[in-house]
């Protein structure tokens, strides 16, 4: 017999390679961190020239006691053609030290053309190449370990999990290049220059590499200069944090709501359903924010009780309300598929033999009901998931919780001094590839949880068997079509 099939070495090497391939990236993110701040002005296009002119702001800033930097510098976006400009109007505001220092910065940056592609390529492969060269020896190292966790690709729930990371990191990477090619349209639209789509495409691809190869270190927030990592794990907690929640709650309320409606057999139950489903549904986020706010200022004054806070961050009582907001969407759909899908269940042959054999109604209603209903429960988390995320920046700014979508709303506003001073399009991107990352985890949280409720799934030799014959036979139609 063979020791191993051939799905399972394949699977198990290209986990095992990409697994290396993360590894490489983070450390040659940690042990070699360069900046675009290191390299001359010849070296940097557009946005990272900002940044570039930034940071010498701050040092400069650091040995003076005058703060011109984060006046002028540090807020305003400028178009290409206009830097030196906007460094000589800074000059004239400062005293003789630094007015010396920002024309020299000011004839430097004249002197020295913006970098074309293939020189910013060149300048980021000279820098970053021992990054590379330790991608390539821990990947090749990855595709070792693989070869000897070959047993391992024999299990399902490995090759399962191996496959959706594998698929997760190519989705993450799209996810970066649309954002990047996104915001370089938006930004040729701020300073009303030719879209051009094609170009744009390719610079986005050139950014995507650089994006990748030489994160930033460090962002400047909120005038003080943050880890790059330590800004998104902690934006990124809060908002994992919310959005947990909500749907937890939407869970623990929707499910006994569709199931008592359900039980009750009632013929407005489903006229009620469907009007709740549809309110819940229909209704934008910031108009029940509204509602919720008149309701808890009414109930204060009215009734004595102490109000709920309204805005701010904090695992109390500043979670209560923003939770109960993202979770109405979810609960309606929850609630309206429990109903439904319950009703149906509960009109099947084998629950009506089971009652004809004389079994409690509760061991019926447990063993038999609900196990075949969970799984359309679990499917509707994973879809009313996608909404709240579409809603999750619109929550976080009505509510002030300093989350993704907060950092992102704050990051791309036009002349925000949070967002150009951070460097716009890498701070952007991180946070627009941490929605996608949060809402992959949870995605990839269901797919597992699957097998337990339905022993159906926990057997997918069929299942493989029947791709791999119909992936066989495309390729089939299409040899013969490329013959004819």
């Amino acid at each position: 017999m063979q020791f191993v099939r051939r799905r399972g070495t394949l699977i198990a090497l290209v986990g095992g390679g990409v697994a290396g391939l993360l590894l490489g990236l983070a450390i040659g993110w940690l042990w070699w961190p360069v900046e675009w701040t290191d390299a001359a002005p010849v070296h940097l296009r557009s946005d990272f020239q900002r940044a570039y002119i930034l940071q010498v702001a701050r040092r400069y800033a650091a040995t003076n006691d005058s703060e011109w930097a984060y006046c002028r510098l540090g807020v305003e976006y400028w178009p290409e053609d206009q830097l030196t400009e906007a460094l000589e109007r800074t000059a004239r505001e400062c005293d003789e030290v630094d007015s010396a220092r920002v024309r020299t910065l000011a004839r430097a940056l004249e002197s020295e053309p913006l970098a074309t592609s293939k020189a910013l390529v060149a300048s980021v492969w000279e820098a970053r190449r021992p990054t590379v060269v330790v991608c390539l020896v821990v990947l090749l190292g990855g595709v070792v370990a693989g070869v000897a966790f070959l047993p391992l690709g024999r299990l399902r729930i490995v090759r399962l999990v191996l496959h959706r990371l594998g698929a997760s990191l190519v989705t993450l990477l799209v996810i970066a290049y649309l954002a990047l090619f996104g915001l370089i349209m938006a930004e040729r639209g701020r300073e009303r220059l030719p879209a051009e789509p094609l170009d744009a495409a390719g610079e986005a691809l050139l950014r995507t590499f650089t994006y990748v190869t030489d994160h930033p270190t460090t962002y400047y927030w909120h005038r003080y200069e943050i880890s790059a990592l330590n800004l998104v794990a902690a934006t990124f907690g809060r908002s994992a944090g919310l959005l947990l929640v909500s749907l937890g709650a939407a869970v623990l309320l929707g499910v006994p709501l569709g199931i008592a409606v359900a039980l009750a057999r009632r013929r407005g139950g489903a006229s009620l359903v469907l009007l709740f489903s549809i309110l819940g549904i229909s209704t934008p986020s910031f108009l029940l924010a509204m509602v919720f706010w008149m309701v808890n200022i009414q109930v204060h004054r009215h009734l004595n009780i102490p109000a709920l806070p309204s805005a701010g961050f904090g695992w109390d009582a500043h979670l209560v309300m923003p939770a109960l907001v993202l979770a109405a969407r979810p609960l309606a759909q929850i609630a309206q598929v429990t109903y439904v899908s319950l009703s149906e269940v509960l009109e099947e042959d084998y629950i009506r033999t089971a009652r004809a054999k004389g079994l409690p109604w509760r061991i019926v209603r447990n063993r038999h009901a609900m196990r075949n209903v969970l799984i359309p429960i679990l499917t509707t988390v994973g879809t009313s998931l996608r909404f709240s995320l579409a809603s999750l920046p619109v929550i976080e700014y009505f509510f002030s919780w300093p989350g993704v979508g907060l950092t992102l709303l704050e990051a791309i506003e036009p002349g925000s001094a949070q967002g150009a001073a951070a460097g716009l399009t890498p701070l952007v991107t991180d946070l627009i590839v941490s929605l996608g990352l949060l809402f992959l985890l949870i995605n990839l949280a269901l797919e597992l949880i699957y097998p337990l409720l339905d022993p159906r799934l926990r057997n997918g030799r069929q299942e493989e068997r029947r791709e791999r014959e119909s992936w066989q036979g495309w390729l089939e139609e299409v040899v013969d079509a490329l013959k004819e």
